[in-house]
């Protein structure tokens, strides 16, 4: 057998350490730790890493041989990053069956598909998978958007070296200034005609400039004569580290001035970090090389793909679990309130959620990565010949898990304790959430505290996140004039199933962020808001209608009226008219008036009101970190405190009558 010659450069400690505390910041992001709400910019530094990486590599082969085996370099890149990859997608469909909503088993098939072919950034823009509800709304490959863009660049970045060396290095640095030059004119002009965020996100030509800044830098001349140029690499290290760190922990996804160059700015960090990590000495290389975060480091690639589902999935089960548990415990100790002060279950689920995360991309990186990287485990030929084998057992997979639902699978985002044996031997009433992402964060923890008071048994709804009551026309939010999701003129038939599946005795709803919107109903050639009679005649029906089906399963309908929305660390800066309170208080009136006309099947709950008056923080955080959505120690106090009695209290009012 073959082998092709690798081209090797020279190991850096320092770089191993900035992979681990990119990776430890996207982890804390997705955690929502408060203080990470740029958590996610830790992935920006790895596309100027990998763009620094590769092109050093590339140039090295060129300088020492005289020319650039593409074939070696792609079997190189393959082993590397698609065993693990495959595993973890094979991982995911197997386990969304048994531990994901429906919502997420819906879309798990074309997800894992285009995740599959390293093309799943395109398929989340143009499904309008907005990145900033990654919360309310999670793909279980939702992270694999970053890993398309990468291996986007690896196949197509060594022909542009290679086409370019062939002329001359000095080719190579116009054509990569030319191109990072191009690919901020081409966010710019997006933004500016009007395109959402989220394609500037998502965008492998938008984000270019982060990797092709990496590629600058390879091509940048070190001197090592100047002592100038080593002062400036290592103080200015420490000063673009500080900056970074302050990017991480402030600067929201929605940030608009991220996508005006902001991303630009943080790989010129990145790449400033890059250069001083390499030196003997410094501040930078004197962190970077700390050993727990070198190790976090060379697993990191594990760490991310792994970090995920674990913290989508295990999350939740320990607030509904262990953390219960603990806090029950610790209640009868400290107090009932104290116990749920302090935010037992969310501090639980991340010290668990980092804790599996780094053990299995340990056991992946020593087991599978390694092995299959140096040839130790399946050599060349045999790893061609498992790729198809893994990638069509994958697709077995996902096409098993993406069956028809079968009764009972369930509609939320967290997947629910099973119930205990005797539950359904109790008549109990069943209570559903539907709804908008608004009604899917707080059904965490109101079904968590209904399962608890063992006097209602929490059943399935339906939540649609993008979505509220009225399904047609066109919508302008965050600047952006778009058609509504295919998804919502599909709502109602949802909800229809939904019930049929498993019919409620009590149906809360909660909605409102996007009815005051401004709009342009269908027919109509007007931009139109709450406030305006034909909008609001329009949205009475749908509200009434949408009252009407979720009654037809003999249920009492609660309406929740709308909490303000507010801007905060993770929302626009800017002010947004969308985000008046007095649209809110419209739409709540609009609510209040579903009781009047159909009092027989409805109520209206003050839900906004109580919001309003929430603590500042709740378990250390803001209740409403993004000003939309509850975090789920603040949905729980919020359904122990307040709304799950008021629905007991409904209940037994109505199986009184």
């Amino acid at each position: 057998m073959t082998r092709h010659r690798r081209t090797l450069i020279p190991f850096e400690p320092g770089l191993e350490g900035l992979r681990g505390i990119s990776v430890i910041a996207v982890m804390l992001f997705h955690a929502e730790v408060p203080w990470a709400a740029g958590g996610y910019l830790g992935v920006s530094t790895f596309f100027t890493l990998s763009g620094f990486l590769i092109t050093t590599l590339l140039v090295t082969e060129h300088e020492q041989t005289g020319r650039i085996d593409l074939g070696a370099f792609w079997a190189r890149r393959f082993r590397r990053l698609m065993p693990a990859a495959l595993i973890a997608l094979a991982a995911i469909a197997a386990l969304t069956g048994e531990l994901g909503s429906a919502q997420q088993l819906a879309g798990l098939r074309a997800d894992v598909l285009w995740a599959l072919g390293y093309l799943v950034n395109w398929h989340f823009s143009s499904a309008e998978v907005a990145y900033a509800q990654i919360f309310s709304a999670p793909s279980p490959v939702q992270h694999f958007w970053s890993l398309a863009i990468e291996e986007q660049y690896y196949a197509v970045f060594p022909l542009l070296v290679a086409a370019m060396l062939a002329i001359s290095r000095r080719a190579l640095c116009v054509a990569v200034g030319v191109l990072t030059a191009v690919s901020v004119g081409v966010a710019w002009w997006l933004l500016a005609a009007g395109a959402p965020i989220d394609r500037i996100y998502y965008g492998t030509d938008t984000r270019a400039a982060e990797f092709l800044l990496g590629a600058a830098l390879a091509l940048w001349p070190q001197s090592k004569a100047s002592t100038t140029w080593l002062a400036w690499r290592r103080w200015g290290g420490a000063a673009a580290f500080a900056a970074t760190l302050a990017m991480w922990s402030s600067v929201a996804v929605t940030n608009e001035g991220l996508y005006r160059g902001g991303f630009a700015i943080q790989a010129l960090l990145s790449a400033t970090i890059i250069s001083a990590a390499q030196l003997s000495t410094g501040p930078v290389r004197s962190v970077l090389v700390n050993r727990p975060l070198r190790w976090v480091g060379k697993v990191s690639y594990g760490a991310y793909l792994y970090h995920w589902p674990v913290f989508l999935w295990l999350g939740p089960w320990l607030a509904g679990g262990l953390g219960g548990w603990l806090g029950g415990w610790l209640g009868s100790w400290l107090g009932r309130e104290g116990a749920e002060s302090h935010g037992i279950p969310d501090g639980l689920t991340w010290l668990a959620g980092v804790a599996l995360t780094l053990a299995l991309s340990g056991v992946s990186y020593r087991y599978i990565e390694n092995p299959i990287r140096t040839g130790r485990l399946l050599p060349g030929w045999q790893s061609w010949l498992a790729a198809p084998v893994a990638g069509a057992t994958v697709v077995a997979v996902v096409w098993v898990a993406t069956r028809e639902p079968t009764p009972g699978a369930l509609d939320f985002q967290a997947p629910q304790p099973v119930a205990d044996p005797g539950a359904a031997l109790l008549d109990l009433p069943r209570v559903a959430v539907y709804g908008d992402s608004t009604a899917l964060r707080l059904s965490t923890g109101l079904r968590r505290w209904i399962r608890g008071s063992q006097h209602a048994f929490p059943t399935n709804g339906s939540v649609d996140p993008g979505c509220g009551v009225d399904s047609g026309g066109w919508r302008r939010h965050r600047g952006a004039e778009k058609r509504l999701p295919r998804t919502c003129s599909e709502r109602a038939a949802r909800w229809k199933r939904s019930l049929e599946r498993s019919p409620p005795d009590l149906v809360v709803v909660l909605t409102g962020r996007w009815e005051i919107t401004d709009r342009k109903l269908e027919g109509d050639s007007h931009w139109r808001s709450i406030g305006d009679p034909v909008f609001d005649d329009y949205l009475r029906r749908e509200l009434l209608r949408a009252t009407d089906l979720l009654a037809s399963s003999g249920a009492l309908v609660v309406w929740l009226t709308s909490p303000t929305f507010e801007n905060s660390q993770r929302a626009r800066t800017e002010r947004d008219p969308a985000l008046d309170p007095r649209r809110v208080e419209r739409f709540n009136e609009l609510i209040r008036e579903i009781e009047r006309e159909r009092p027989e099947v409805a109520r209206v709950v003050e839900f906004g009101a109580f919001v309003a008056e929430l603590p500042e923080t709740i378990a250390g955080a803001a209740p409403r970190p993004d000003g939309v959505h509850l975090t789920d120690a603040a949905a729980y106090a919020v359904s122990a405190r307040w709304l799950g009695p008021k629905i007991i209290e409904l209940l037994e009012a109505k199986r009184s009558d």
